[in-house]
């Protein structure tokens, strides 16, 4: 038997939680702590990792950054907040979910969404499956926060907030107890860095990708950043809008990639797609300091530079009737070479794919 590299004994751990699916009522969550602690250490506190040991503190907010009430509106869960290691006062603001969008076949619509923000700032979107009670989050037994929240339509969503050693996980589960399946599920989680006072730390260029085995940034494929000056008030040091940069993973490039950016001027695709689903931000100050977001479930890596904010975010194929499906994402606070960190978490999640049965990149 040749021998078990590192990041496949993390495969093998992840791969018997996520493989296993749960009917029904209250989630048993069984013995994915002690899973997860053990398959996360060999990524996030790796000698690579120069960081010393933290573990970050995450509390729940009623008010978000963009000054929205949002702990009793029932189209929304309260947002988070977590600390960083590096800059006194730091705090990461965190919503879990932003949004959620899924398919059911035979119903009209094609995108519904379970919740999230107003319909009016989704263009005419429409929370399909709202909140039968406002969603309140709750200490979670052995640390971090927990949220299962009824929806209309005999669904149930299922958040778990675990804080580790220099990594913070985010656990998303739907349970389905309809007569029809979910399928092509999308939850996008919004991880905002407060303080981001200078242009520096909004512009793109703070956040890097990995493609074609090289550490880059949003202007690595030569396509200009001129179309934000558009959006940019030299004044406040802000934008007036959203600006996003999306650069899908390697055999998910959709239809007319990269042309398609054309069609929206406050989009741009990546004119290469990226070989793992995370992206990194970076302190423009010191870039060895980079906190990290990843998903093996994810398709994209995503930046808006307003908020700014940055994603990876999870994708579910199906649930089916009777099912509960989870996905992870992770936070994790590196401090050092990041292209090193980068190869080694492509391997992994190489690995992660093979041992799930989920697509490999070509």
């Amino acid at each position: 038997m040749r021998k078990m590299t590192w990041y496949m004994a993390t495969a093998v751990c992840l791969a018997l939680i996520l493989g296993c699916a749960h009917g029904g009522g209250a989630v048993k969550e069984t013995n994915m702590a002690e899973q997860m602690r053990q398959s996360v250490a060999a990524l996030a506190t790796g000698k690579i990792n120069t960081l010393a040991h933290y573990t970050p503190r995450v509390e729940v907010i009623a008010v978000d950054p963009r000054g929205e009430a949002n702990a009793f509106n029932r189209r929304h869960t309260p947002m988070l907040k977590a600390d960083t290691p590096w800059n006194p006062g730091d705090i990461l603001h965190i919503e879990v979910p932003e949004y959620v969008w899924a398919t059911v076949p035979g119903d009209p619509s094609r995108d519904p969404l379970f919740f999230g923000r107003a319909p009016a700032v989704l263009k005419g979107s429409k929370v399909r499956f709202p909140s039968l009670e406002p969603p309140v989050w709750k200490p979670r037994e052995g640390g971090g926060l927990a949220l299962d929240n009824p929806l209309a339509g005999d669904y149930v969503q299922r958040f778990r907030v675990i804080p580790r050693d220099r990594v913070l996980e985010i656990w998303v589960g739907v349970t389905n107890n309809s007569a029809r399946p979910l399928e092509n599920l999308r939850t996008q989680l919004c991880l905002m860095p407060d303080r981001t006072e200078c242009l520096k730390e909004r512009w793109p260029t703070s956040s890097r990708i990995y493609s074609g085995g090289e550490v880059v940034s949003w202007d690595s494929a030569g396509q200009s950043l001129s179309w934000l000056d558009e959006f940019y008030n030299p004044q406040r040091k802000t934008f007036s809008q959203s600006c996003f940069f999306i650069s899908p993973l390697k055999g998910y490039e959709p239809p007319g990639w990269p042309e398609k950016e054309r069609a929206r001027k406050d989009l741009m695709l990546l004119a290469r797609p990226v070989d793992v689903a995370a992206i990194a931000k970076q302190d423009p100050a010191q870039p060895r300091r980079n906190l990290i977001v990843y998903s093996p479930f994810g398709q994209d890596a995503f930046y808006n530079c307003l908020v700014p904010c940055f994603h990876a975010d999870p994708h579910m194929k199906s649930v089916a009737p009777g099912e509960t499906r989870w996905t992870v994402s992770f936070y994790i606070y590196y401090e050092g070479d990041l292209a090193a960190f980068f190869e080694k978490l492509t391997a992994l999640d190489r690995e992660l794919h093979r041992d799930q049965g989920l697509p490999v990149a070509p």
